[in-house]
């Protein structure tokens, strides 16, 4: 969204100097940071608004002039002359985005609300498996605690991982590009709802494992699409937030409601409770199905030269016309911008393949997909899932009893956590930043993950075996939840330029699912082998592995808008790297040797309000 407009400075502001520098977004070696309304001088704006509204049909003289001061608006946000032709409603508006940020129109919220109950999906079939391992393979004729029966296990949990990772994303990116946001997720809800009624009624491992691959096609198509389109839907104000709960706090109600219904089914007799908890996850497809009572993402139509639909789509998820057509005109600008500068070096072409290849060769994209890519194997490697997954089988193996109710009880808690600790990061990820938590988080991910593995030290018969486990394994999903958990799905969402963020989100999604996919495959196996020590202390050292990759390679995003991060990734990653590891050396310095008259340097020359 462009930028904000404080009441207060809107009768007080000097017009600012018009700044005509162009930022390659592919080479923008001064780190220069510019709203891309910023190249032309009011009297080329005005210039461009008329041919923009005679070219998609603006002619209409209310909707001419509307169009003008929104664009005057986005282009000088402390203009005084903009407070001339706006009315009280409009002052009013443009001055609650700020004071306000959450009070928008109730069809942004029925889009956000669908886009929840898709996440909401996810989480539920993401631990349908988790008590179930300990009875389906029984059913099939395998026993679970045997070499081969891990493995077994290893391919049914893992098979949806794989199969959104290789088939589900990439049928995201040809839908949502060819038809839209709603069309995929209307796909990736039918996939869902008739997957899990079908592995309910599985009769042998082949027909549950068919089933699971249905249902993660469904998953990669949902996962890759539904971040994306709540982002571009959302204010740039509160983007962050909104993705964040949209997507990674419902992942974690989905969890916590998977777990309450493996709970509530548990006592069922044998063979009908794993069926009944693999099934119960159509339940929350059936919102998603409702999806076409949203409008369409406008990011989307402005792509394909629908504006007058895309103005509309705007009107309804924006609270004022005048707010409507601010954005629709950041929007048309910056892609157009994008356009240019990809034309001029020949990155442009509707073929997917090429898109697809487009992410490692185009500099500013490629940042973006290595950032991405960081972000969302981090989320794998960190060691979440070996809790969410497997908690069930974890604790009982930790547990001198060997009670399943015990360690179902413990995973519901799990559940709770991971909701109620990702609370904070709905108000943090807007104001901290998504690089601040990642950073500040992943170094405490690795010493608690440490300390729950050195609890498999202590004789299993001792009363602080389990307790120490359970306790360090709850504070490393509370410190998740915040930091590691919602992260890594928005910025994907939003790192991307709108000509390649279908195909960039789809990768980053695919890379998530992939090593997903990885362990739960292999975990089942490894702990067959290995010891909880072992195995957790291999996911403490990736943690340190991430912190180092984040710190180094992947950039801030919080209060930009989307079409400003061009600018933000348009920065070489060599001079990014150098600022950072010179930071760290005054870091160092100042606070470890605290020495004195230390300067840190901004890495960025913002120019967008100047």
């Amino acid at each position: 969204m462009a930028d904000q407009i404080p009441l207060d400075n809107l009768a007080n502001a000097s017009n600012p100097t018009p700044i005509t520098v162009k930022v390659n977004i592919n080479e923008n070696t001064e780190a220069i940071l510019q709203n891309s309304l910023r190249r032309f001088t009011p009297e080329e704006l005005t210039q461009w608004v008329t041919e923009f509204a005679v070219a998609h049909g603006f002619e209409k003289e209310d909707i001419h002039r509307l169009l003008h001061v929104a664009a005057q608006i986005a282009r000088d946000p402390f203009a005084p002359q903009s407070a001339e032709r706006l009315n009280d409603a409009e002052l009013l508006a443009l001055r609650d985005e700020n004071l306000r940020p959450f009070h928008q129109p109730g069809r942004f919220w029925l889009t956000i609300f669908l886009c929840s109950s898709a996440a909401i999906l996810q989480g539920w079939a993401q631990v349908g498996t988790n008590p179930a391992n300990a009875s389906w393979p029984q059913e099939f004729g395998y026993n679970p605690e045997s070499s081969k029966g891990a493995w077994y296990i290893g391919i049914v949990n893992s098979a949806p991982f794989f199969a959104g990772a290789f088939i589900g994303c990439w049928c995201s990116v040809f839908i949502s590009d060819r038809y839209g946001r709603r069309p995929t997720l209307l796909f990736a809800a039918i996939f869902s709802f008739a997957s899990a009624l079908g592995s309910a009624g599985s009769q042998s491992f082949v027909q549950l494992l068919m089933c699971r691959l249905l249902l993660g096609v469904g998953m990669g198509a949902k996962a890759s699409i539904t971040a994306v389109f709540a982002a571009e839907v959302s204010p740039s104000s509160v983007r962050g937030s909104i993705v964040m709960g949209s997507w990674q706090i419902c992942v974690a109600i989905g969890i916590l409601l998977g777990f309450s219904a493996n709970l509530a089914v548990s006592t069922v007799r044998h063979n009908l409770s794993w069926r009944l908890q693999l099934g119960s996850a159509f339940i929350p497809s059936i919102p998603v199905l409702f999806i076409y009572l949203c409008p369409e993402s406008p990011r989307y139509l402005i792509k394909k030269g629908k504006y007058r639909q895309a103005y509309t789509a705007l009107c309804k998820l924006r609270n004022t016309p005048l707010q409507a057509a601010r954005d629709l005109i950041a929007i048309a600008a910056q892609i157009e911008v994008e356009n240019e500068i990809f034309q001029a070096n020949g990155y442009t072409g509707s073929m997917y393949i090429k898109r697809f290849f487009q992410l490692f060769s185009q500099p500013r994209i490629r940042r973006a997909t290595v950032a991405s890519s960081i972000t969302m194997i981090g989320q794998q490697l960190c060691g979440i899932n070996v809790l969410i997954q497997f908690s069930t089988t974890l604790f009982i193996s930790a547990d001198h009893e060997k009670s399943t109710s015990k360690a179902l009880w413990i995973s519901w808690g799990i559940g709770a956590i991971n909701v109620v600790c990702g609370l904070p990061a709905l108000w943090l990820i807007d104001r901290v930043g998504r690089r601040v938590l990642l950073l500040f988080l992943a170094p405490h991910l690795a010493w608690t993950m440490l300390v729950a593995g050195s609890g498999y030290l202590i004789p299993e018969g001792s009363e602080s075996h389990l307790p120490l486990i359970t306790a360090f394994s709850s504070l490393f999903v509370a410190l998740y939840s915040s930091g590691q958990g919602p992260v890594p799905f928005c910025y994907s969402a939003e790192a991307q330029p709108v000509t390649h963020r279908e195909v960039g989100a789809s990768f980053a999604v695919a890379m998530n699912l992939f090593w997903l996919g990885i362990l739960t495959l292999f975990y089942p196996a490894l702990e067959h082998k290995w010891n909880g020590t072992s195995v957790l202390g291999l996911f403490a050292g990736l943690n340190v592995i991430q912190f180092i990759l984040i710190f180094f390679l992947v950039p801030e995003t919080k209060e930009f808008s989307l079409e400003e991060l061009d600018c933000v990734f348009g920065v070489k990653t060599r001079i990014f790297a150098r600022h950072k590891a010179e930071y760290l050396v005054k870091w160092v310095k100042h606070y470890c040797l605290r020495r004195n008259g230390v300067v840190f340097n901004d890495l960025y020359d913002d120019r967008r309000r100047s």
